[in-house]
């Protein structure tokens, strides 16, 4: 694809920002690029209460200076293609060769600019985003950049809300994850330390795009549950067979994007031959109960689709009773106008 990249500010205006760098540890703003991609949301959800499944402190808590690893959820999906060409040519970060299995479905980078230990992976597949010691200013502007190259955008307040962030310890003699803390080893390679950050960050993208689809589920069952009441009560059910259908239709698509979609289920094939990855991957995905709310997520679901099965067999049965009334009346119509017609016959 041959993409137009604009610039916001020309090359002085490039040399004052790299100078403030110097300066200050503020970040550099992403410039904005034109995509032939086109976003479209196809789950569009409203603000929700927030759900008592999990606690985590308030990312404006963190001190400027603390080490911290924070993920979005921000759409379906990423233009991986578009993403890497016009963060190349921005020159603000470096592209990290990770592994030629995750050529396809990760992008990771890290910073050019200071001396810091600044990386971000994009997850194409989760439409999900891993900052790692990022300061908010960069990634507010890391997320506005995103949205140019994002299929399917979620709305601003559940990609906000369903936020993940674990705070790092850094120059600790082993790598892990203790009680919401990431330690990352002192002693470990350039290539392993990356290969360490992309397990938990491969963990967590998890964790923040299962938050966005239990509150596609949250809307969901909303929008169902005066359905139970109406059973409770006796009341006929203001539903058409249509408006079921489309919930039926809702429910099958939250399966789908869990279960096919999204390795939520099991673990990657990239943790096979690397044991010490995969122990980083499952702690983490442990410490954020991912396979616990996966089993209760697929159990609510089957609750709804249960429910709706019933309304539509329901429908169906006082479908199928109007019908035969509206056979037993024509055939009533039929032989009333053979009566008459006998009648008129025996007059005559």
């Amino acid at each position: 694809y041959n993409n137009n990249i604009i610039f916001c500010v020309g090359n002085e205006m490039n040399s004052i920002w790299r100078n403030l760098l110097r300066l200050s540890h503020h970040s550099q703003c992403i410039m904005p690029f034109r995509s032939n991609t086109h976003s479209s949301s196809s789950l569009r959800l409203p603000p929700l209460a927030r759900r008592p499944h999990k606690t985590r402190p308030a990312t404006s808590s963190l001190k400027v200076d603390t080490p911290s690893v924070i993920a979005y959820s921000t759409a379906g999906s990423y233009n991986l293609y578009d993403l890497c060409n016009a963060i190349r040519v921005q020159g603000l970060y470096e592209v990290v060769d990770l592994s030629d299995d995750l050529m396809d479905s990760v992008l990771s980078v890290k910073s050019t600019y200071l001396n810091t230990q600044k990386d971000i992976f994009f997850f194409a597949e989760k439409g999900s985003v891993v900052f790692w010691n990022v300061p908010e200013f960069e990634r507010e502007n890391v997320l506005q950049f995103l949205k140019l190259v994002e299929y399917d955008k979620y709305e601003e307040d559940v990609i906000r809300s369903e936020a993940e962030m674990l705070k790092v310890i850094p120059e600790e003699p082993n790598t892990k994850i203790k009680g919401g803390v990431v330690s990352l080893s002192k002693e470990t390679d350039s290539l392993n330390a990356h290969l360490e950050k992309y397990s938990f960050s491969d963990a967590i993208s998890a964790s923040v795009k299962l938050g966005v689809l239990e509150s596609s589920l949250h809307k969901l069952i909303g929008s169902i549950e005066h359905i139970s009441d109406d059973l409770k009560a006796g009341r006929s059910l203001n539903l058409s067979r249509s408006e079921v259908l489309k919930k039926t239709g809702e429910v099958f698509a939250l399966r789908h994007m869990i279960n096919l979609s999204c390795d939520l289920l099991d673990t990657p094939d990239f943790y096979w031959d690397r044991e010490k990855l995969e122990g980083l991957y499952l702690n983490t995905c442990s410490h954020l109960a991912v396979n616990k709310r996966t089993k209760i997520y697929n159990e609510k679901l089957n609750h709804c689709a249960e429910l709706l099965e019933l309304i539509t067999a329901h429908l169906n049965d006082v479908h199928h009773v109007r019908l035969e009334w509206f056979i037993i009346i024509l055939i009533m119509i039929e032989v009333g106008f053979e009566c008459l017609h006998f009648i008129h016959q025996f007059i005559m």
